[in-house]
């Protein structure tokens, strides 16, 4: 009886802390994007924690035109902060992993605020330093979006790669931080890369086009349940 009572309380605290953060992060979790311009993007937690790095889940990108089998490695804690670890590509193959991981998000949001990390970057989890550079991010003024017939509140992160002359020439040139192809703006198109909803993860993002969400399954929260995986392929191709 103590035993499931204390499974109970664990299930329940998880849950809370899930459903606090801007990225849920439990396996089984996933994400169905749209774009204006290429396919769809698919992407589920596929593997976490992982006891040998840092408590991280593992995010693959199930369905993409522009990144199949792309994985990103994200922490994140009861009090909302996102992390990205690191990212590995297939096509082209290409990995990159931070030390101290990049703080994508960081809670609470208000508009105008401004923080920044300096990471070291590696090509394996304890290889070489590659380059050290600094990634500023600043929150913009939320917007209202709907997500599966649902308002959410969501908010804007801007992300820039400070120049840095040890910087690493595939980020903020050829990829995202986060191993998303870099689709480079005019000099007047400002476009807000990230859009977060806390308890749902990231509705909008920048990389070939803009993607969009329209449906999510969270454990314990459902965009539109009677989807299945292969459902959504079938849907947004």
């Amino acid at each position: 009886m103590k035993i499931a009572l204390l499974v109970c309380t664990l299930l329940v605290a998880a849950a809370g802390a899930s459903a606090q953060s801007f990225l849920p992060l439990d396996v089984g979790n996933r994400w169905s994007y749209t774009s204006d311009l290429v396919g769809p993007d698919i992407r589920e937690v596929i593997y976490g924690p992982d006891p040998l790095y840092e408590d991280t889940y593992t995010i693959e990108f199930d369905v993409s035109d522009h990144s199949p089998g792309h994985r990103q490695y994200f922490s994140s804690n009861d009090q909302g902060d996102v992390f990205l670890h690191g990212f590995r590509r297939l096509e082209p193959r290409q990995t990159r992993y931070y030390d101290p991981p990049l703080m994508v998000v960081d809670a609470p949001l208000y508009p105008g605020k401004v923080w920044a990390v300096t990471t070291d970057v590696r090509n394996t989890r304890n290889g070489g330093v590659l380059a050290t550079y600094t990634v500023e991010y600043t929150a913009t003024e939320p917007v209202t979006v709907m997500v599966a017939g649902v308002e959410h509140q969501a908010w804007g992160i801007l992300e820039v790669v400070l120049p840095n002359p040890s910087a690493d020439a595939g980020i903020g040139t050829r990829w995202t931080t986060d191993g998303r192809p870099f689709h480079l703006a005019k000099a007047d198109d400002v476009i807000v890369p990230h859009w977060w909803v806390r308890g749902v993860g990231e509705v909008q993002y920048r990389s070939i086009g803009i993607f969009r969400l329209v449906d999510f399954f969270l454990n314990g929260t459902v965009g539109n349940q009677d989807l299945s995986v292969s459902d959504l392929k079938r849907a947004y191709r």
